[in-house]
């Protein structure tokens, strides 16, 4: 049986945010998957850009039959990328693993289209054969709200973060050196970061990313450190422990991006973890389970807490965090989370043959 994985690429795409789906393939070819390109073409001619968007997908004619095919999901395309898919498993018979990054009809960051993705997340239900959810809480809401049967899942973990460097030795730092806040550092996105003046606490937070609207580079209690590579951040980070957070507010995670939390897998607890950083997160975040059943960190309700939470931690709680999410780091920087999965996947396949 051929395998193969669909890419849709764009070298002007290539950022941080797509570093999760772009790790993702380049593990899965290790794999012996054939990459399949399908070119996102941009073009402000309307004929033309149907004409060429319908020719981009004659390369997967050349899936042969009865095939595997990786699918990462969401693909932000419009047409008939999905009719092609259905045509793929009715007619070629191909078995359909989708690989969910977002589930943009619970995330509903983009208001103006969500009909649109819904059809998109509906779509994907009704023809994957696998789909690949990030955690516990995610397969319990495909099963309990999109009626997905328990055997069509298989539970990610974690996201892997590939680097080929060492992140350096983190034997030396201490639970005092602060924390970090690493992303896009959009007001309108991660409104709290600005909050951060209103914190009566003595810990410093570094923050790292894209986006920063403030004339000035350090406050009371926060330094901005600068925006980096995705492949750069983790030898560049300082701090004790890594935030994820989001939303507006420092009390909870609030907003479309704080229920969202509750089910995904934040990316940056992968760069976290890939860099040996113990992590501190929302206690109703989906991966707050997967933090304390590893030992790799705390939870915390409200951000006002965050002095008490790290003084009540002592230095040897502290340097088994370390040694914990040290572990970890080795499998997420290596693939581990996703050649696990997507050999689970293929199990599942090939019992349904």
């Amino acid at each position: 049986m051929k395998k193969y994985i669909l890419s849709f690429d764009d070298a002007t795409l290539f950022n941080a945010g797509l570093k999760a789906p772009a790790d993702c393939e380049k593990k899965i070819k290790e794999m012996g998957y054939v990459r399949i390109r399908i070119p996102l073409y941009q073009t402000g001619n309307r004929i033309k850009n149907k004409t060429k968007n319908l020719l981009k997908y004659t390369a997967l004619f050349h899936i042969e039959k009865e095939s595997i095919v990786v699918i990462q999901h969401p693909q932000y395309v419009r047409g008939i990328y999905m009719d092609f898919l259905r045509w793929m498993k009715k007619i070629r018979r191909c078995k359909l693993i989708f690989v969910i990054h977002d589930l943009e009809s619970l995330r509903q960051l983009f208001t103006d289209n969500i009909e649109e993705y819904q059809k998109l997340d509906q779509m994907m239900y009704q023809i994957a054969d696998v789909m690949i959810a990030h955690n516990e809480k995610m397969k319990t809401y495909l099963m309990e709200n999109c009626k997905i049967p328990q055997k069509k899942i298989v539970v990610l973990g974690v996201f892997d973060y590939l680097i080929d460097e060492s992140v350096g030795d983190r034997g030396t730092a201490n639970k005092e050196d602060g924390v970090i806040i690493a992303g896009n550092l959009d007001k309108n996105k991660t409104g709290y970061i600005y909050k951060l003046t209103e914190l009566r606490t003595k810990t410093i937070f570094n923050l790292y990313g894209v986006n920063w609207s403030k004339n000035e580079t350090s406050d009371r209690n926060w330094n901005y450190k600068g925006a980096f590579k995705p492949e750069e951040l983790p030898s560049c980070m300082e701090g004790a422990f890594g935030l994820v957070w989001d939303g507006s507010t420092i009390e909870a995670c609030d907003g479309p991006s704080g229920r969202y939390v509750q089910y995904n897998n934040p990316h940056k607890v992968s760069l976290y973890i890939a860099s040996g950083i113990p992590i501190i997160i929302w206690k109703k975040a989906a991966l707050a389970d997967f933090v304390q059943e590893k030992k790799i960190g705390i939870v915390i309700e409200n951000l006002n807490e965050i002095d008490q939470v790290i003084d009540a931690i002592s230095e040897e709680q502290y340097e088994i965090m370390k040694d914990n999410i040290s572990e970890i780091s080795e499998k997420v920087r290596s693939g581990y989370f996703i050649k696990s999965a997507i050999e689970k996947a293929e199990e599942i396949v090939n019992e349904s043959k």
